[in-house]
């Protein structure tokens, strides 16, 4: 089954639109054709989480802090979301980094949710593509930077996702050739960390513009697990459409 991570962002603009958005993917998750995974605002969380008790869907977080204090007024501590019900965070997005994120920042956040039970999905992409192939080298120090200390004993309780940063919010997503070699790209790379029966393991996502017009390609590229969606996944039509596309596969 392909994995739908729907990362509300702030699209939501108040209490009630989320819960009735959370309310269309309720519906959609009982068609069993994608197992949703939704992230809605934080504020939002505490009081969507009391709206399900499934298991056909789960919840998450848009980021987290890694939090090595109780003394510290305003972040996002992972245990608190792991309480509230949270299974997943969002690990490194292109919007965090443009807040002025770094890979050592990152690697911090994806360990403390990974230590304190969430599954990170770990975020990855080249902000402008060159023809010398330098985007590679960005996209392989990111992971390498990150995933280089994973304990050779732990499983690997995370899904990868790739999202190049110049495609999202374009409305223009890389050719399906394109996606088939980064996904094929990202899972060596984890086979050289990580040795080839676990990494095959980590889920492959594709994040960046994906909507109703491009989603049957992107899940027909067969080394893509799922997709991950912003503003599409704010749009429960869409999502119908989506989804209904995925079963007629």
């Amino acid at each position: 089954m392909k994995m739908i991570i729907a990362n509300w962002k702030n699209y939501p603009q108040d209490l009630k639109t989320a819960i009735n958005l959370f309310e269309g993917y309720k519906a959609l998750s009982k068609r069993k054709n994608a197992f949703y995974m939704i992230a809605p605002p934080l504020p939002f969380l505490p009081i969507i989480s009391l709206q399900y008790k499934g298991k056909l869907m789960s919840l998450g977080a848009q980021k987290i802090d890694a939090v090595e204090k109780e003394a510290s007024t305003g972040l996002t501590n992972a245990k608190h979301l792991r309480d509230l019900g949270c299974a997943f965070t969002l690990v490194g997005h292109s919007e965090q980094r443009n807040l002025g994120l770094e890979n050592q920042d990152i690697k911090r956040r994806f360990y403390d949710a990974y230590g304190k039970g969430l599954a990170p999905v770990f975020i990855v992409g080249e902000k402008q593509r060159d023809k010398q192939g330098n985007y590679l080298k960005d996209v392989r120090s990111q992971i390498r930077v990150v995933l280089s200390d994973f304990p050779k004993n732990k499983a690997c309780n995370f899904i990868m996702a790739y999202e190049p940063v110049w495609a999202v919010g374009a409305n223009r997503a890389p050719k399906q050739d394109e996606i088939a070699f980064m996904a094929i790209y990202i899972k060596k790379e984890l086979v050289k960390i990580l040795g080839e029966n676990r990494a095959k393991k980590v889920p492959i996502l594709y994040g960046g513009s994906v909507n109703e017009h491009n989603i049957q390609t992107i899940m027909d590229t067969e080394v893509v697990d799922g997709v991950l969606l912003g503003r599409a996944s704010c749009d429960i039509a869409q999502m119908a459409k989506i989804d209904s596309l995925i079963s007629d596969k």
